[in-house]
């Protein structure tokens, strides 16, 4: 009897570890994949922010130059006049 209940312990207790660890392993998977679609995120965001900041670095660059072109052409007027 004692080796029939040896036994059914040992058989638990390595059920009980087996599933234990397999367990944690579908953990660890969910996480890292978790962490990989929040590497992705992050990188669409700041891809996002790096266009939107050269766009109103164009946009400055044009306002400037445009500024230049109509002060020189008062400029001009007022030496002609």
């Amino acid at each position: 009897m004692a080796k029939i209940v040896s036994f059914t312990a040992g058989f638990v207790a390595g059920w009980l570890a087996r599933s234990t660890v397999d367990g944690s392993r579908e953990a660890f998977v969910k996480l890292g994949a978790l962490a990989y679609n929040l590497v992705d995120h992050i990188r669409r965001i700041v891809a996002l922010e790096h266009e939107r900041a050269d766009d109103l670095a164009a946009e400055a660059r044009e306002r400037a130059t445009h500024a230049r072109e109509h002060a020189g052409e008062g400029a001009a007027a007022e030496r002609a006049a």
